[in-house]
């Protein structure tokens, strides 16, 4: 497993430890001194580069820092997976998406935010090319507002981090 399909395993494991209550994990090494490097390893013991789990963790990490309230998603893609939460006294919902599809266009994704009234206020995609890439991006994103939510367009195989204020 290299690069962004790592990228995404990691940021779904982390999305999920976090849905089930984990608090805390000790599972990825930021160098491995063994013969096989793994998909664990978050930076390159050779070149000191960060390697896709490194901003995998990084994204979710700073997305989703000092709490909140995991709140429900739903999605009728099956090439994506979905995590969001309300953080900042409620007044922030951040939503992580991972498109898993290597369609040359990417994936267009609708979100209704349901309870929350909210306007955009930023987005983050993470993605490298080709897929198998150590050398993940990141560059902004943008929502473009649609009737009864927001839609976002996101690469093939990519990381999205976005943040929605309340109005």
């Amino acid at each position: 497993t290299q690069g962004a399909t790592q990228m995404l395993l990691i940021a779904e494991l982390a999305g999920e430890y976090i849905r089930g209550g984990v608090e805390l994990a000790t599972f990825w090494p930021l160098r491995n001194l063994g013969p096989n490097t793994g998909y664990r390893e978050a930076i390159d013991r050779e070149s000191s580069a960060p390697r896709a789990s490194y901003f995998a963790l990084s994204a979710m990490g700073q997305a989703f820092a000092g709490g909140g309230t995991v709140v429900h998603t739903r999605k009728d893609k099956p090439s994506a997976w979905s995590f969001a939460a309300l953080t900042a006294e409620d007044r922030r919902l951040v939503v992580a998406i991972t498109n898993k599809t290597l369609l040359e266009g990417g994936m267009q994704v609708d979100l209704a935010l349901e309870g929350f009234e909210g306007e955009f206020a930023s987005g983050l995609l993470y993605s490298a090319n080709p897929a198998e890439s150590e050398k993940i991006r990141a560059e902004a994103l943008e929502c473009e507002p649609v009737e009864g939510g927001w839609r976002v367009e996101l690469k093939p195989y990519s990381l999205a981090i976005l943040k929605f204020e309340k109005r």
